[in-house]
């Protein structure tokens, strides 16, 4: 997939799966003249229309300037899907709750860092 690996509103090419998905999958991503920009919720690169249960990892290195780039599931923000892919380039720390409070929710976002290039 040819991707401009700037920020969340970087054009890419998309993949957008109508059905469920299972299994795993390899994609790999092509640097269209991006030079690296901060995401926050990241690239939207797959939509799945149906259930996500498959997993899809990237097959190649995604950089661009200082920017290392993951494929993670989900973007970072409750605005986005949890069954769409995002090329993102920042760390998710997440801060369990206890397993003795009442009605114990997901995960919740603790704080975000850059995963810069070394």
């Amino acid at each position: 997939m040819n991707t401009t690996l700037n920020n969340d509103l970087s054009p890419t090419d998309k993949l957008i799966i109508k059905g469920n998905t299972s299994g795993t999958a390899g994609i790999i991503i092509n640097n269209i003249n991006g030079k690296g920009e901060s995401t926050v919720n990241g690239i939207k690169s797959i939509q799945v229309n149906g259930n996500s249960s498959g997993e899809f990892k990237l097959a190649n290195r995604v950089v661009a300037g200082a920017y290392d780039y993951t494929l993670q599931r989900g973007g970072h923000t409750k605005a986005t899907s949890n069954k769409n892919w995002y090329l993102t380039n920042v760390l998710i720390k997440t801060r369990e709750k206890s397993p003795h409070q009442f009605n114990p929710t997901e995960n919740e976002i603790e704080s975000t860092t850059p995963i810069y290039r070394p």
